[in-house]
């Protein structure tokens, strides 16, 4: 098989060593094509003949691959290296790097569904989530801070984490709630929110665990939102994942197949990616089955 391996260079801690990971996948036979994904021209690699592609990252680089491994039915796998690692978590990736030699290339595929944006800026793919309010502004305010202080490689993923929620909780004590105005599966939704967010996997931005029952391969979002009015129980939540970990988000929610954003004066994400202002009308589907992801917890090709 010839095998791309996408890494972000720039992930985790500096302890995955690339040239170790591709000395021990040549040596079962396979051809590895790395390619840097920080390089301008990494789609390049789509060009050529690939039989699988291992991701090896953090949930940036796979919201990245996500649209060209769907354009290209190429069959993937992750090799967690990031902070949240949500989409690794959410898909049941979080394989050593030794596993994932040993079983990547037997292993069977399932189908994983992706979440599509249309506006009259264009289209955009995600595989994570998208939202408006909250989570859009602190995803900018961290970067601007990480940016500036140059802090996020000198510490520990968890340590990375815990920092992260503590300013999401000093976000969400002072910025403005917003009128909503949304379509879900035709039926309004319409009050003041702090946020409201389109799940495609349970855990979203810092770890927040919004849609515990979201399932990436059963055609449907799961969408969450708070009202302004249950602000001081979001607040609540936040701080006790700072001390706990672990706490029941205070969300509304439902399943649905189809979202439409009617209010353009609030910031969007889609997957990492922050829009100040999101033209509309802006409308979110599912595409049912868009990936083919390596699945590690199935039988092996031959042992079933």
């Amino acid at each position: 098989m010839k095998i791309a391996l996408l890494h972000n260079p720039k992930a985790g801690n500096g302890t995955f060593l690339v040239s170790e990971f591709v000395r021990q996948i040549e040596s079962t036979g396979h051809q590895v094509l790395y390619v840097s994904i920080k390089e301008k021209d990494w789609p390049e690699a789509f060009g050529q003949p690939l039989d699988r592609v291992i991701v090896a990252g953090g949930d940036g680089s796979i919201s990245r691959a996500a649209p060209w491994l769907a354009a290209r039915r190429l069959p993937f796998c992750i090799l967690a290296l990031g902070t949240a690692n949500n989409c690794a978590r959410g898909l049941r990736q979080m394989e050593s790097a030794e596993t994932l030699v040993t079983k990547f290339v037997s292993a069977p595929t399932r189908k994983v569904d992706l979440g599509l944006i249309t506006s009259p800026a264009g289209s955009r793919a995600f595989i994570e989530s998208a939202g408006i309010g909250l989570l859009p502004r602190f995803m900018e305010e961290m970067r601007l801070r990480q940016k500036k202080n140059g802090s996020k490689f000198r510490s520990q993923a968890q340590d990375r984490l815990a920092e992260a929620k503590k300013y999401l909780w000093s976000i969400a004590k002072e910025i403005p709630a917003f009128d909503a105005e949304i379509l879900v599966d035709g039926e309004d939704l319409t009050g003041e929110l702090l946020l409201f967010e389109i799940a495609n996997i349970g855990s979203i931005g810092p770890s927040l665990n919004l849609a515990v029952a979201a399932d990436p391969t059963d055609g449907f979002f799961d969408v969450a939102w708070v009202k302004n009015e249950n602000r001081k129980k979001w607040l609540h939540y936040v701080k006790h994942l700072r001390s706990d970990g672990e706490a029941y988000a205070p969300v509304e929610q439902r399943r649905c197949r189809q979202i439409t954003f009617r209010n353009s004066a609030v910031p969007l994400h889609v997957d990492g990616k922050v829009f100040a202002e999101m033209e509309t009308p802006c409308c979110i589907t599912v595409y049912p089955g868009a990936l083919e992801l390596v699945d590690f917890n199935m039988p092996a090709t031959g042992d079933r």
